[in-house]
């Protein structure tokens, strides 16, 4: 593996701790009270369910498909050198995200609130800026073999 292979699993496991620290930082302070920066609400909020909340009390189903669904990234990151910066937010928020599942009570830690989206947390952010990277790749890649 290349020097630019290391500096992906460094970001990967950089992501994935940073956002472990803040949820261990939200349970140990937000379950004492809330609090507001500026025009963002702290406050914990333990998610049962998918985005959003759906599907909530479906632990079994949301383990089986982020398990699937990280075991499929990290299998695409071995295989597609150019998608590593995506796939290594994805890992990062999706792993995270799953061991919120399995060893806390089935919940997720939520606790970034800015009032117009629903409570989520650094995790949630890594999913959606690896899929936005994602779809960037795709739209401006012109070679057709390597899009997704």
């Amino acid at each position: 593996m290349n020097l630019k292979g290391f500096f992906y699993i460094a970001l990967t496991l950089f992501l994935f701790s940073f956002d472990r620290l803040t949820k261990f930082f939200a349970v140990k302070i937000l379950s004492v009270r809330s609090c507001d920066f500026f025009f963002i609400h702290f406050t914990l909020v333990k998610n049962l369910g998918g985005a959003w909340g759906i599907f909530s009390g479906q632990t079994y189903f949301f383990i089986f498909v982020g398990s699937i669904f990280l075991l499929s990234c990290i299998i695409l990151w071995f295989k597609s050198p150019n998608l590593r910066i995506s796939l290594s937010f994805l890992i990062a928020g999706v792993s995270s995200n799953l061991l919120d599942r399995v060893l806390g009570s089935h919940q997720v830690i939520d606790f970034i609130d800015i009032h117009i989206l629903p409570v989520f947390n650094l995790s949630d952010v890594y999913i959606d800026i690896g899929i936005l990277l994602l779809i960037f790749y795709n739209l401006n890649n012109s070679k057709k073999q390597d899009r997704l």
